[in-house]
């Protein structure tokens, strides 16, 4: 007769319930919070994305901790204030000479610290500076664009969102075919798709409900779903490349249930420079 232990399966329905309420507790908090400060912009929405960055920050030099490095993760903290004080002072200094700056002052420390990985180190704060400072960071220019600011950031985040859920659903019924197994052997093809097309019916959803007025075309909306629910899912995949190299599930648990910043933020890292670009380029803003 096969003996069950009923204290391991308590523990396992016990730990599941914690994580559950964690994320439902998290979700009740966080999305109105996350909404307000939105709606709010200018210098609630840069002092709270501030802090998202330097936390992310903390993660990835955790991240690199765990393969026997040891970054500077305050003079990367310190360049990517800087990177945010020079988007929103243009003129009084550039993002290039903050890189600049920041890429010369960790070679010059890295020559005398004597540790083990330097090039690792040295690595790890100008890629977080790019990675970041230039590209998460770019949710606050999305935000500050003139009028439309608060509108395609809502949107954006929700697309994102939306094709998340999509290809989580989608993948876990119907999901065959692998996309890359080496870096996330759960993600489908099937659900890829899934993601993108839902991104994209609710970017046309928006469209047809008048929430762009006569600022996007039909064609300006489904690249913004392209890029929100096609994209995005590169720096799903990128951020899986860490933490496999890492050897964790998650970059913290600082959003309990949710796993890190990184775990969240990790689509939108794509999805918000490149929407960006695409505004200017299709001269938007």
């Amino acid at each position: 007769m096969k003996h069950v232990n009923l204290n391991s399966q308590n523990s396992v329905f016990m730990a599941i319930t914690e994580n559950k309420k964690s994320r439902t507790l998290v979700n009740l908090i966080g999305v109105p919070s996350l909404l307000f400060v939105m709606w709010q912009g200018g210098y609630w929405f840069i002092g709270v994305f501030t802090a998202l960055i330097l936390l992310a920050a903390l993660e990835l030099s955790d991240l690199v901790r765990q393969q026997k490095g040891n970054p500077l993760t305050y003079l990367l903290m310190a360049g990517l204030i800087g990177l945010i004080f020079a988007q929103l002072c243009e003129g009084a200094i550039d993002q290039i000479s903050i890189l600049i700056l920041v890429g010369l002052l960790s070679l010059c420390v890295e020559i005398f610290r004597g540790e083990d990985k330097p090039l690792l180190n040295m690595a790890t704060v100008n890629f977080g500076m790019i990675w970041l400072g230039l590209l998460l960071g770019s949710l606050i220019s999305v935000r500050l664009i003139p009028e439309h600011g608060f509108t395609i950031t809502v949107a954006m985040f929700v697309s994102v969102w939306t094709c998340d859920t999509f290809a989580f659903i989608v993948g876990s019924k119907f999901g065959k075919t692998k996309v890359l197994p080496s870096v996330s052997p759960k993600k489908s093809w099937e659900g890829s798709i899934a993601g993108l097309v839902g991104a994209i019916l609710f970017m046309l959803i928006l469209f047809y409900n008048g929430a762009f007025g006569d600022w996007l075309c039909l064609t300006d909306v489904i690249a913004i779903g392209f890029i929100t629910g096609g994209f995005s899912q590169l720096g799903d995949f990128a951020e899986s490349l860490l933490k496999r190299e890492a050897g964790v599930k998650d970059t913290s648990d600082y959003l309990q249930g949710h796993g890190g910043i990184l775990d969240r933020f990790d689509s939108l890292a794509i999805a918000a420079p490149l929407t960006y670009l695409y505004l200017q380029y299709m001269s938007l803003i």
